[in-house]
C-alpha cells in the first residue's frame, strides 16, 4: 500500500460507470467505486474500494477491497487493504460520521463501524477512537 500521489493533472478513471453523484478533482485515480462523495486532489481509489457520502482530503489512499462509508477523510490518510472506516448505510440504522486526522495510517483488516476521531498521525483504528459524535 502506498500513500496518494498529489498532482494537478487531468483525474484518471478507470470506469464512468463507477462515480455516482461526486465530485472528484483533478489528480486523482479512481479504480474503484465512489457515490456522494467529493475527493481532493491526488486522491486514488484502488480496483474494488468503494467510497461512499463521505469527503476524502489531499492524498487519500484507499487500497483495493476497502471501504469508507460516511467519513471525513484528512490529508494524506493510508486506508490499507481490506479495511472499514464508517458506518454502511444499513449498520442499526445510525447515520454518524467517522473522522480520521491528517496522515492516519490504517493497518490491513481494520474495521471500524462505530463514529469517532482518528487524531492525525496516528497508526490503527481500534484503539484510536478518541470521541464518539
Amino acid at each position: 500500500d502506498s500513500p496518494g500521489k498529489g498532482g494537478a493533472g487531468p483525474s484518471e478513471v478507470f470506469s464512468n460507470d463507477k462515480i455516482h453523484n461526486s465530485l472528484v478533482s483533478p489528480g486523482c485515480l479512481i479504480r474503484g467505486y465512489v457515490e456522494n462523495s467529493i475527493l481532493s486532489p491526488g486522491v486514488v481509489v484502488e480496483e474494488d474500494a468503494v467510497v461512499k457520502n463521505s469527503i476524502l482530503m489531499d492524498n487519500v489512499f484507499i487500497a483495493h477491497h476497502s471501504r469508507v462509508e460516511s467519513a471525513i477523510i484528512g490529508k494524506r490518510a493510508n486506508i490499507s487493504r481490506y479495511c472499514q472506516i464508517g458506518e454502511p448505510d444499513s449498520f442499526q440504522g445510525s447515520k454518524g460520521v467517522t473522522v480520521l486526522g491528517e496522515d492516519a495510517l490504517v493497518t490491513p483488516y481494520m474495521v471500524n463501524y462505530q463514529q469517532g476521531l482518528v487524531m492525525p498521525g496516528r497508526e490503527g483504528v481500534e484503539m484510536q477512537v478518541a470521541a464518539a459524535f
